[in-house]
């Protein structure tokens, strides 16, 4: 309910402003995340149809087939935050309208900022500076403190 209601008050946002940019980022955010929603739920077993939110304000799930085989191929969850990361990059490039000096340009520069603190955020934790894939070997030798014991772990 809270992602359907972010999500709704984003879009009301962007029609109000007639911010095209805004109105792009929704599509493309409720997209992804029902997409994931939907490959999860299959993972699990779960009707995929009670995860998706404001559907008919995202792009087709279908358009997001390749990040979520990359996310899914991703040995480590750390690898899965990358892969998520390097697609909402991709995706603000694509749309920042560059040197335009409009507020597209304004908040996709913001949104590369909060990418940019992620990655950082991502890159600390994985502790080489390395990419998050190149541990895989490492961070299957350990067991986290906050895995409980029998908890499945990706393979």
């Amino acid at each position: 309910m809270t992602w359907e209601t972010y999500f709704r008050y984003a879009a009301d946002v962007a029609e109000a402003c007639a911010c095209r940019f805004l109105a792009d980022w929704v599509a493309f955010e409720v997209g992804l995340r029902n997409a994931l929603a939907i490959a999860r739920a299959r993972e699990l077993g779960l009707d995929a149809d009670d995860y998706q939110v404001a559907a008919e304000l995202g792009e087709p799930v279908e358009s997001f087939t390749e990040i979520v085989d990359k996310r899914a191929a991703a040995a480590t969850p750390l690898a899965e935050l990358e892969t998520l990361i390097k697609a909402r990059w991709a995706w603000l490039s694509k749309h920042e309208a560059w040197f335009s000096f409009s507020d597209d340009e304004f908040a996709a520069y913001t949104g590369k900022l909060m990418l940019l603190i992620q990655f950082e955020r991502l890159v600390k934790i994985n502790g080489h500076g390395a990419s998050a894939d190149q541990d895989v070997d490492a961070v299957n030798q350990t067991e986290p403190a906050c895995v409980k014991p029998g908890f499945p772990r990706r393979k």
